[in-house]
Parts: C-alpha cells; sequence; structure tokens
C-alpha cells in the first residue's frame, strides 16, 4: 500500500514539477533569474515539517500497545501577482525536515522541528513559511502518546491531528494529506508519513517520513507483552521544505489582424492566432469586438461573439500549460462599413493580470464594375488619342495608370494620347479599390513628311525662279498645287505644303515657303559741290551694306580732283541689291589784278590801305571758292577825296532797293564797284535817287561819284 501511494505522490509531484518549470525542494540557497518575456509570477513556499515521534515501552506494565506522536506539517505561505522584470534575481532559502530523535530513552524522545523556508529580491521578502514541530514523548506510565504540534508559519498552519484530510481537490496546485493513517499531512503541506502499524501480534514499526513540501513524520508503533520487553521504534523524518516559482506569461503570435476590404456578401477569409504560456487557472476567456466571431475550431463549432465571449478549458496539470489556437471571422458583410476594435485576452478570476489584445480591422465595401471599353480602335495615329471608359460608379474615385505609372486622371473616362497598357484603380470613401483589367493602345507613328529643294528659297525682285521640291517618303502625296507625284517644279513664289498618307491611314503634313523680297531703297545722298582741295565723304542709306566705284569707301573723308558721278550699290540682309549716284561737282579757285590809284586811302573789300604798294586778298569767288586779289596801289593826295558828310549825304546805307542822295553841286557820274573792281552799277544822270538794279548781291561796294567839285568814294553796303 505504502509503494503505491508513493509511485501516486512521484507522478502528482511531477506534474507539478513540470506545470510549474521553476522548483526548488533541496534544502539550501539558491538564487533565479526572471526570463524573457516574464512579468508576474506567483511563489509558493513550503516549511519543512517535524519528525516523528518514538515508540518505546518503559513502563512495568505487561503489556504496552501504542504510537509516537505524528511530527507536525510545515507552513504554507503564497505571493500571488508579484511583478518582476526580465533579469531580475529571485533569492530563496529552502528548510530542511525535522530529524527524528535515536535516543529512544531520552526525556523528550520526538522528533526535531523542520527548518522554515523563504523568497526574496533585493533584501525585500516576498514569502516564508515556518517549520512544524516534533512528535510527541514515549509512553512512560501506559499513557497514550502526545501527539506533535505544529509551528507557527506565515500562512495556513499545519495540521496537528495524527492523520492529514482524506480529500483530494485539484482546484488547487497543491498536494494534500492523503489518508487518515499518515502522520503530519495538512491541506497545505505535503503527506505526513505513516505512524508504524503493528498487528495483533507482538511487533514494532517504525514511522514513515513526510512527505517534501513540509509533511510531517509518522509516529513510530509499538505493541509488546511481557514475554519480549523493550520494543521500541523511532519515528519518520519530517519532510523538506519547497520553493515554486509560477511565471504568468501569456504570447501572442499576431499584433495586428487586418482583413483589408471584403466585397458585401463576399468570401471572408478566417484569420488565426496562436496562444502560447502558462497561468494557474484552468480558462481562458476571448473577447472578440462587435462583428467579429472567435473560435477555439477551425469549423466554428463553438464560437463567441462580443456579447458572448468564447471561454476555453486549458490543460496541462497542476499548473496549466496554454498552447491554443484561436480562429478569427467577420460575423456578417451584408452592410458595407468598417469594422475594427481590439480582441481581449485574459484568465478569468485571476486580479492583476494583464489583458492581451489584438487589433482587428475591416473594411466591408461594394465592389464596383471595373471592365474598360474603348471609343473606338485600340491603335490610333499619332497626335490623336482615344477615350478609355470604365463604369460610372457614383460617389468612387478614380485613379488611371500607364504600365504601372500613376497618370493625370480622376474621372471615369481617360483619354490617352500614347502607347501603354492603361488601367484604374476605383476606390470608395470607405479606402477600399479595385483595379480593373489592363487594356493596351497603341500610338502608330506618322509617316515622314519633309520637302527638300534644289535651290535657294529666296529671291530678288527681278530674279528667275526655279525650285524643284520633292517629299522623302515612299506614300501617297496630295500637293496643294493639286499634284499627287513625288516631286513638283516651282515657278512663282508661294507657299508649297504637300500631305502624305501611309497604309495606316495616318498622315503627315510639310510646308515649304518661296519667297521674293524686295530691292533695298539705296540713296547715295544730294549731290555736292566742293572746291578743288577740299575733302568731302559719301554715305549711302536704305541698305545694309554699300560698294562705291572710283576706290572711295561709304563714310570716310576723301579730296576729288575734278568732277565726277559716283555709283554705290547696296545690298540688304536678304542679300537684294539696289544703286544710286551721285554727282560731285569740284569748282576752281581763281585769281585777279586789282590796279588803283587813290588820293590818300583805299579801300578793298573792307580793308582799308593808306600806303602805295602792291596788297593781296583771298575772298570767296561767285563759286564759293578762293579768289586771290593782287592789288597795285598808288596813293596821291590830288586823287579823289573820301566824300565828307557834311558835302554830300548818301542814304539809307545800307541800301535795299534805292540809295537816296543830297547834294547841291552837279553830279556827272555815279559808279558802284564791288570789292574786286568790276562795276556793278554806272549812271551819268544827276540824280537825288539812283534805283539799284534787282542782280546786285548783299555785300560791301564802293560808291564812286565824279561831281562839278571833284570826284569822291564811299564805302556802301548793299543789303536784300
Amino acid at each position: 500500500m505504502s509503494k503505491i501511494i508513493s509511485t501516486l505522490l512521484f507522478s502528482m509531484l511531477a506534474l507539478i514539477l513540470n506545470a510549474q518549470q521553476y522548483n526548488y525542494p533541496n534544502p539550501g540557497t539558491g538564487s533565479w533569474i526572471v526570463p524573457d518575456g516574464v512579468n508576474m509570477i506567483t511563489v509558493y513556499c513550503w516549511g519543512a515539517g517535524g519528525a516523528g515521534g518514538n515508540a518505546k515501552n518503559l513502563g512495568v506494565p505487561p503489556i504496552f500497545n501504542g504510537s509516537g506522536g505524528s511530527g507536525g506539517s510545515g507552513g504554507f505561505n503564497k505571493a500571488v501577482n508579484y511583478s518582476v522584470v526580465p533579469g531580475q534575481i529571485i533569492n530563496f532559502t529552502v528548510g530542511a525536515g525535522g530529524q527524528y530523535d535515536p535516543n529512544y530513552q531520552s526525556t523528550n524522545p520526538g522528533g526535531g522541528v523542520g527548518g522554515g523556508t523563504s523568497v526574496s529580491t533585493n533584501s525585500i521578502n516576498i514569502v516564508s513559511a515556518t517549520g512544524g514541530a516534533g512528535g510527541g514523548k514515549v509512553n512512560t506510565n501506559n499513557l497514550p502518546a502526545i501527539n506533535g504540534t505544529a509551528g507557527s508559519p506565515s500562512g495556513n498552519n499545519g495540521s496537528n491531528t495524527a492523520g492529514g484530510s482524506s480529500t483530494y481537490t485539484s482546484t488547487a496546485p497543491y498536494l494534500l494529506g492523503m489518508a487518515p493513517q499518515w502522520g503530519g499531512g495538512s491541506i497545505a503541506s505535503g503527506a505526513g508519513g505513516n505512524n508504524g502499524t503493528v498487528a495483533t501480534t507482538t511487533g514494532a514499526s517504525n514511522g514513515a517520513n513526510g512527505n517534501n513540501r513540509g509533511g510531517g513524520g509518522g509516529g513510530g508503533s509499538v505493541k509488546e507483552n511481557n514475554i519480549i520487553p523493550s520494543l521500541q521504534a523511532h519515528g519518520g523524518n519530517g519532510g523538506n521544505g519547497a520553493v515554486v516559482i509560477c511565471a504568468r506569461k501569456l504570447a501572442l503570435n499576431e499584433t495586428n489582424l487586418n482583413w483589408n476590404c471584403i466585397d458585401v456578401n463576399g468570401f471572408c477569409p478566417v484569420k488565426y492566432i496562436q496562444l502560447a504560456g502558462n497561468y494557474l487557472l484552468s480558462s481562458i476567456i476571448v473577447t472578440p469586438p462587435a462583428g467579429y466571431i472567435v473560435s477555439n475550431t477551425a469549423s466554428f463549432t463553438t464560437f463567441g461573439t462580443s456579447t458572448s465571449p468564447l471561454s476555453i478549458s486549458v490543460s496541462g496539470g497542476l499548473q496549466y500549460d496554454i498552447g491554443t489556437t484561436l480562429y478569427v471571422k467577420l460575423q456578417s458583410t451584408a452592410t458595407p462599413g468598417q469594422f475594427n476594435g481590439n480582441l481581449t485576452v485574459a484568465c478569468s478570476g485571476t486580479p492583476g493580470v494583464t489583458t492581451k489584445s489584438v487589433a482587428l480591422n475591416a473594411v466591408v465595401s461594394q465592389i464596383p464594375n471595373a471592365s474598360l471599353t474603348l471609343s473606338g480602335n485600340n491603335s490610333f495615329c499619332q497626335g490623336d488619342s482615344v477615350i478609355i471608359t470604365s463604369a460610372n460608379n457614383s460617389g468612387y474615385t478614380y485613379q488611371w495608370s500607364n504600365t504601372g505609372n500613376i497618370v493625370v486622371g480622376s474621372t471615369n473616362t481617360f483619354t490617352a494620347y500614347s502607347s501603354g497598357n492603361y488601367s484604374v484603380i476605383i476606390s470608395d470613401n470607405l479606402g477600399c479599390s479595385v483595379t480593373s483589367s489592363t487594356i493596351t493602345v497603341i500610338e502608330m507613328p506618322l509617316p515622314i513628311a519633309t520637302i527638300t529643294s534644289d535651290n535657294e528659297l529666296t529671291y530678288c525682285v527681278g530674279q528667275q525662279i526655279q525650285n524643284i521640291l520633292s517629299v522623302n517618303s515612299a506614300a501617297n502625296y496630295l500637293w496643294n498645287t493639286g499634284d499627287t507625284i513625288q516631286s513638283i517644279v516651282a515657278t512663282s513664289p508661294g507657299v508649297f505644303s504637300v500631305n502624305i498618307f501611309d497604309a495606316n491611314g495616318c498622315q503627315n503634313t510639310d510646308s515649304i515657303q518661296i519667297t521674293v523680297n524686295p530691292l533695298p531703297n539705296v540713296n547715295a545722298g544730294n549731290d555736292q559741290t566742293i572746291c578743288q582741295g577740299e575733302t568731302l565723304s559719301l554715305a549711302g542709306n536704305g541698305a545694309t551694306t554699300y560698294s562705291w566705284n572710283n576706290g572711295i569707301t561709304n563714310n570716310v573723308a576723301f579730296s576729288p580732283t575734278q568732277s565726277n558721278d559716283y555709283i554705290v550699290i547696296g545690298t540688304d540682309i536678304d542679300g537684294c541689291q539696289d544703286s544710286d549716284t551721285v554727282i560731285v561737282t569740284v569748282n576752281s579757285n581763281s585769281s585777279s589784278q586789282l590796279t588803283e590809284t587813290a588820293v590818300s586811302s583805299y579801300i578793298l573789300n573792307g580793308q582799308t590801305y593808306t600806303q602805295s604798294g602792291t596788297y593781296t586778298q583771298v575772298i570767296p569767288n561767285a563759286a564759293g571758292c578762293d579768289s586771290t586779289i593782287t592789288l597795285n596801289l598808288t596813293i596821291n593826295s590830288s586823287g579823289l577825296d573820301e566824300l565828307i558828310n557834311d558835302a554830300i549825304l548818301i542814304f539809307p546805307n545800307p541800301a535795299n532797293n534805292q540809295i537816296n542822295i543830297e547834294y547841291d553841286g552837279q553830279i556827272q557820274k555815279l559808279e558802284i564797284v564791288d570789292f574786286k573792281g568790276a562795276k556793278v552799277y554806272s549812271s551819268t544822270e544827276n540824280k537825288k535817287v539812283y534805283a539799284l538794279p534787282t542782280n546786285i548781291e548783299t555785300g560791301y561796294y564802293m560808291l564812286v561819284m565824279s561831281t562839278d567839285e571833284g570826284a569822291f568814294r564811299k564805302e556802301l553796303m548793299i543789303q536784300r
């Protein structure tokens, strides 16, 4: 029987060890480092049990039948929801069980007291439990044995009864006393050892050791008679204390479940979440948000909603390991809208445990028709276009692309001007979209249309036009002249154009212009007159460049020696030319001799001479050139006298059309002589008023008058 119990006890202990993962049943000190992912622990602490009492008859009665007292169980304590961080060091001390007294005849032959157990971190005590007391004394006077008394731990006290409870409860993570005959058991500690058992015949039986986790040792049992005196049996040793650390841990392999867009009444995919970890309780509660259902089976035979959470049982021994797959899908996709929220996972009834959440998000939309049609053929000539149309879905937006590249376009129609693979993404206000199939359009190149000419295209007035115009393309032609051949001959100015048609029906055009430019209006300037030795420059205008004959350069000072005609040729920016002529007259200088006799002085061209001699003057002649006058002058005091103002009065001076003379004497002759010595007027009439000829030019003159009193002269200015 004891072997069966021991086997059962070992199996149950193995379940605890496998589930808890962190078990320290041996006496002594140690430490544990909090692993990654753990932030909450529960610590279980058992004090060691006391040893059972010895049994020995020391009295004189002929018969003794009794047991030593059971050892007390160790104390039990636990800490729930202790917060930790990964890497934190947890220290512990495990107490040793009490040992029975080998001295059967001592005054106190009970077993030793079990050691206390404690757990701490950073010098702060987490939890502790004291050891149990030893067993009772031996019988000395035919009195019943005295059972051991339990210690006083921080947690539940051990029982001081001979046997522990016979009930095994699966709702707690510890073992109970298994049978009434066990010693030192309690509901908070491991099973106590059996008391020694004696049959009806004479004999002795030692008490069994208490189970680790604080089970007290059983008392020894003796039955003797006077035939075999002094039988004895020792009690069992107390079980060692223990420390068990349970890590509360829950992991999810998904942090976000996104369905994106789902068509109304369309197929709704199922996604799953893998839960892992360990807890002390027997179930987890999963609560999905509105619109979703969850199940722990792929067939959704069991499921929960936001109003009815899913409770999932967890198996794995006294300490529960979680290894559960949750399946999640939308409950309904009949209504467009956005369904989001957090799916929560928690352990029911475990305060302080952080709830795990997974974000769920699905958008249900009415996916629109995304087929494409063309307004014509899928090929068009360069410069033309084709219209691509999708169904007009009210309230949707459109984004067109060409071979994956976004192009401008935001309505259900798009005009394609170039080759490509076109498609459109149609989106609603929920952010759902559908991509159309691809439609290919081809832009065909235009035929080459280039007109060439075998001659210059620009002419001047008067030049003959003769141009052969050709097109370098093998196609069909139509000139604006009506010709349908590849080359035509142009003999007049104007614009010549041609349309070229290829086999695809595409056409291109080119034009060329023949221009006749007017001649420049070249002007050589006014005719010029100069005197010998003078310089002048000639400048043409009305063109861009100029070329003169006779070796002169436009707008440069030269000195001609004789009169001549000069011709200039002007060229404009178009290369057209015209000419003009200017006449340059070169006048000669003149010279003359003048011999005069004067009474006291002689005036010539405003210059007064008072002495005889030869004098030279240079004055302009009639042509405006130099006239050299040589004056041979003889001063003879018996000659002409200068008119005296009070004898003869001449007015006006300057004169215009006539002169008036007031003189009381007889005027015999009146002459007007220029300063070159030439007479310009002569009269032999004795008059008071003389009309001047109109051919007398403005200038200075000498009026010479012969009278009955002699000859007189007076300078006269005629001003026209």
